[in-house]
């Protein structure tokens, strides 16, 4: 990608599709704002994912839960290695015809819009910079005491290695990291806080953590960090719960006719080179 003509930067088009001009590794992310139709405070599930030419993205989909017309942001994101003029889209449906992406004109507020989406480049399929992209297709329960995430998929990697869930960086550098975890309970019942934060060579990184409260519902909590990187580092995801009722935790599932939902998604690259790296430009400086 040229940062000052534009080549190779990816074209969103009118039927809501992005189309890339060039093979490569990108980065996808989608935040969409969750509810209801104006007056109905229905309740029902929304699902969202990614598909790349038609086809849905394995281990990128999520679920959000909406509950007497409530609006909640939900986070979607994944890394893809495409083929010029390939296409990527968000696709979504809902349990209740009532339910979708929701726009609202706030007053003296700016517009807050149902999607956005960012896409970028992560090097090109012949050169990526280092990234992974990692999830779980198993059910995750926590408690009180810390758990290691379990990440057993790699959906995709390059000089990042996972060993089901501990992630070991093979290049020095900062990095980005989000991790997102489809929260929820094993009976659809249970009430309480997940909380899901960063771990660096068996160490807590410092104001990490996130929490997410379950009441008998299901959402995406994100966990997102820029870390500075030594080779041979170590990197964890830990999860607990505070639980009030049931077990609660990651949850993955298998929607009728969809893609099954991962209890977790990780993703990972690296951000910045020094001007000696042939994949520095001006504006990714250590």
């Amino acid at each position: 990608q040229d940062q000052f003509t534009g080549i190779g930067i990816p074209n969103a088009r009118s039927d809501g599709s992005v189309k890339f001009n060039e093979s490569g590794i990108y980065f996808c992310i989608i935040i969409v704002l969750g509810g209801s139709a104006a007056n109905t405070r229905a309740s029902g599930e929304i699902y969202l994912g990614p598909q790349l030419n038609g086809k849905d993205i394995p281990n990128s989909n999520v679920i959000h839960s909406v509950r007497n017309g409530s609006n909640r942001g939900l986070t979607c994101q994944t890394i893809v290695k495409v083929e010029a003029n390939d296409k990527l889209q968000f696709v979504f449906s809902t349990t209740n015809e009532d339910l979708g992406l929701i726009a609202t004109a706030e007053k003296n507020e700016p517009f807050v819009t149902s999607v956005i989406v960012t896409v970028f480049e992560l090097g090109t399929k012949n050169n990526p910079v280092p990234y992974a992209q990692l999830s779980s297709s198993q059910s995750q329960w926590g408690c009180i005491t810390p758990k290691k995430v379990g990440l057993s998929n790699n959906d995709g990697s390059h000089r990042i290695n996972n060993n089901d869930g501990v992630i070991e960086f093979e290049e020095p550098g900062t990095y980005f990291v989000i991790a997102a975890g489809q929260t929820g309970s094993y009976d659809g019942k249970g009430k309480g806080d997940v909380h899901l934060w960063l771990r660096l060579n068996g160490k807590d990184v410092a104001d990490s953590n996130t929490i997410q409260t379950v009441d008998g519902d299901t959402i995406v909590l994100v966990c997102q960090a820029v870390i500075k990187i030594e080779a041979g580092d170590k990197l964890e995801l830990m999860f607990s719960a505070d639980v009030a009722k049931g077990k609660l935790g990651f949850v993955t599932s298998q929607p009728e006719s969809k893609e099954k939902v991962p209890s977790m998604v990780f993703s990972a690259f690296k951000s910045s080179y020094r001007k000696t790296s042939k994949h520095y430009n001006k504006y990714n400086e250590d």
